[in-house]
């Protein structure tokens, strides 16, 4: 017949598994904080300064964006409705022939081909449409492949400038059409064009 266990074995073995936990626990948090310093260091994660009211009210003036890049270990690809900061061409410092083809949008098409050097100005905006969608921009709204897109973070105006380019392009492939949720004060493709996934810097993971 074996002996009773010691009155104090199980109250030891508990101690026992609690600093193992502890200790992974630990071990996990210290791991974590090393990617974020790689992360941060390496530029996979950026932070970023929304210095207008352009993607209002998702983003307000003066919030910060944190972005991933676009590549391992996060995904390359870029949808519609991602947030993302990018370089847009120099037709954003040029407002006097921002497009590459002269006679848009004001002859009510979007602007669909982009000047082809990029600004070194980084901007947030919001992807609506990529490679081979078929885009148009009424009241404010987009709509693709002649489809109205869900866009309840959209502010829109009636009349406002850009608001209005019923007359439809086709963004072209390895490319992304973005504008501001706030479409009356956001100078974005609707005035320089689409732009190249190249110059897409990242992509939203938190705002604050």
């Amino acid at each position: 017949m074996s002996a009773p266990p010691a009155r104090g074995e199980p109250r030891s073995r508990a101690k026992g598994a609690a600093l193992v936990f502890t200790g992974v626990l630990g071990a996990l948090v210290a791991v974590v904080v090393l990617l974020v310093i790689v992360a941060l260091v390496t530029g996979v994660v950026r932070a970023f300064r929304q210095p207008s009211e352009s993607m209002a009210p998702t983003i307000k003036r003066n919030q910060h964006l944190i972005t991933t890049g676009l590549g391992f270990p996060f995904s390359s690809t870029v949808h519609r409705g991602d947030i993302v900061v990018l370089h847009p061409s120099v037709g954003l410092d040029r407002p006097e022939q921002a497009c590459a083809i002269s006679r848009e949008p004001a002859d009510g098409h979007p602007c669909a081909r982009a000047l082809t050097q990029q600004s070194s100005s980084k901007v947030i905006k919001r992807v609506v449409a990529v490679g081979g969608d078929r885009i148009r921009v009424v009241a404010g709204r987009v709509y693709i492949d002649g489809v109205a897109s869900k866009e309840p973070y959209a502010r829109t105006a009636a009349g406002c400038l850009g608001c209005e380019l019923p007359r439809e392009i086709t963004v072209p492939p390895g490319q992304v059409f973005v504008m501001g949720d706030n479409r009356p004060s956001s100078d974005d493709s609707r005035f320089w064009g689409p732009v190249p996934m190249g110059w897409v810097i990242g992509r939203k993971l938190l705002v604050y």
